[in-house]
Formats: structure tokens, sequence, C-alpha cells
């Protein structure tokens, strides 16, 4: 209804124009009857010329109207099919070609939009599922052990000191879920301001390698440190270093088996690039892609591993805070390649 009452306007407003200047000529006509003598057949051509003139433009002001509309009511279609969540593109063709060529690219933009909103989305239902399950499990065994400590006094020192272990260990892995989600929040904050130091990036990825094997778990892993100089400075922010650098080792030690080698190499080039690589079981197309994706948790990830699936979206998140580029590689039964190349401050 709408479509066709415009239609309906631009023909009234053409239609008005003409009447106007239909009137205009009468008048001027018969302002020159007043002053003039002149004969019959002057008089009915001057009068049949404005009418002419009139029928003439009303025609072609219809036809004019109707070309200039139509067009336009596919335009319209076009907006209200984007209010409408329907991202139809447009043919892109006619007076309103360039319109029309934004509106698709629009149609286009908001499509994708759309796509990655409902996969963000169905991951993060996904990862709540989850994390709520995760954070369940140790609660109850918190709650379990401390109500077992407050009801029975008789225990021996060794079973005291064994709950509270559980009990710590449990406290440490909820802690370690709720740093993971502050840090994303804070990567997230464009008004963030990071801790810019400059300082031997060699010696900083040395000791977390370091900080990693003396960590019984990992004791006895195999884990390969080189660079091919003993000094590269850069500016960094050095506590979010450590964390990007023990994300990506944790990655690869916890999704592959014992045996796996892990190797850092810090090189100095045009850029320098910090290389990590395993050789372990490597990454489906589907992980390889989502990688980096929050709330992501790979078809790698073993039933004992709970982590938060947000630790590689942390990496991701500390490499493009500082305005670095970062790109990863992975053949099923070969290995995982990730490289980070610095940037330069200004």
């Amino acid at each position: 209804m709408k479509k066709t009452n415009l239609t309906i306007k631009y023909m009234l407003m053409t239609a008005s124009i003409v009447l106007i200047v239909t009137v205009i000529n009468v008048v001027c006509v018969f302002l020159l009857l007043m002053q003039s003598n002149l004969n019959h057949a002057l008089v009915e051509v001057l009068i049949a010329i404005p009418i002419l003139e009139g029928i003439v433009i009303i025609y072609f002001g219809a036809k004019f109207s109707r070309k200039v509309t139509e067009p336009m009511k596919e335009v319209i279609r076009g907006v209200e099919s984007l209010e409408d969540e329907n991202y139809e593109l447009l043919d892109e063709e006619g007076i309103y070609r360039d319109v029309k060529v934004k509106l698709n690219m629009l149609a286009s933009k908001l499509k994708q939009n759309e796509i990655e909103r409902k996969k963000t989305e169905e991951m993060r239902n996904e990862w709540i599922s989850n994390i709520t399950h995760d954070i369940k499990t140790p609660l109850s065994s918190i709650k379990g052990y401390a109500e077992l400590l407050e009801s029975y006094s008789d225990f021996t020192e060794d079973e005291i000191k064994q709950y509270g272990a559980v009990i710590n260990e449990k406290s440490e892995y909820i802690k370690s879920l709720v740093d993971d989600l502050n840090l994303t929040i804070y990567l997230k904050d464009e008004n963030r301001k990071l801790c810019m130091q400059k300082a031997n990036l060699v010696t900083e990825i040395r000791n977390s390698i370091i900080s990693i094997l003396n960590d019984p778990i990992y004791s006895g892993r195999e884990i390969v440190f080189e660079s091919n100089q003993a000094v590269i400075e850069e500016e960094f922010d050095r506590k979010l270093l450590k964390r990007l650098i023990n994300n990506i080792i944790y990655n690869a030690l916890v999704h592959n088996s014992d045996e796996v080698k892990v190797s850092v190499e810090v090189l100095k080039m045009d850029r320098t690039h910090i290389i990590v690589k395993d050789n372990g079981r490597g990454m489906t197309e589907k992980d390889l892609e989502n990688i980096f994706d929050k709330y992501y948790r790979g078809t790698n990830t073993s039933a004992s591993h709970k982590g938060s699936g947000l630790g590689m979206a942390i990496v991701y998140n500390i490499v493009k805070a500082h305005g670095w580029d970062i790109g990863i590689e992975s053949e099923i039964g070969k290995g995982t390649r990730i490289e980070i190349a610095i940037e330069k401050l200004h």
C-alpha cells in the first residue's frame, strides 16, 4: 500500500506542476487578448498551445514518474528486507545502480555479522555449559571435604593435609577459570593500557620455559629453546608475554601425548619472530579455523583436561593488543607451528 501511495504522490506532484504552468499560460493568453485585436483563428491557436503543452507534459511527466518510482520501489523493498533480516541481493542495474551496490554491500556485511554472531552464540552457550560443569565438580569436592572436616575431629595429621591439599587444588582450578575470564574482558577493553617495557625477549621467554619445566607435572617433558642472538630487545608487557608463551606451550603439552617435543625459537631478522612448534597429533581444519575463537575447545581436548576454552583466544588478543601478527599451521600426525611476528613500535 505504501509503495502504491508513493507512485501516486509523484504523479500528483508532476500533475500539479504541469497544471500551474498551464494556468500561467492561459492567464498570459488572456492578458494578450485584452491588449490586442487578433483574428479568431489566432485566438484558437493561442488557446490550443497551452492545452496541448499541458497534455504533453502530463503524459511525459507520468511516464517519467513511473520510470523513477518503479526502481525506487525495488530499493525500498531491499531496505525493508534488511529490516526483516532477509539479506537477498538486489539486481545492480538501473538508475539507482550505485544505491543498490551500497545496499548489497551492507546486506553482505550484515549477513556475515549474523553468521558470526550465531556462531559465537553457539560456542558461548556450549562454553557456559562446560564451564558450569567444570566449576560444579571442584565445588562439590571442596564442599564434601569441608563438611567432612567439620563433622569429624578424629582425623590424623596426614589425612587433614591430604584433604586440605584437595581443597586447595580445586580452589586454584576455579581461580584460574575466573582469571581467564577477567583477562579476556581486560583485553577486549579498547581503553586498556599495557604496561610496556623494553626488555630482553630471549631472557623473558627462557625464564617462562624454565618455570614450566619446574612444574612437577611437566618436569619430564621435552621443551627445547633456541635463539640466533643472546640479546633481542623489544617493547612488550612482560606479564602478558609470559601468559602468551605459557598458553601456547601448555596447549601443546596438554593436547598431545607425554612424548611430544616442543621447540621454541626466537629469531632476529627483518622483524623479531617467536616460533613454537610441536611434533604432536596436529589439528583438523575445523580446529585450525576456530583455534583463536573464544569458548572453543578443540576435538583433541581430552576428557581429563578441564580448560576454560579461552587459552588460545587470550594468546590472539595479547598479540593484537601489542600490534603484532600471528599465524598458525598444522597437519594431522605431524604437529603444529605457531609464529608471532613482532612489529616495532614507533
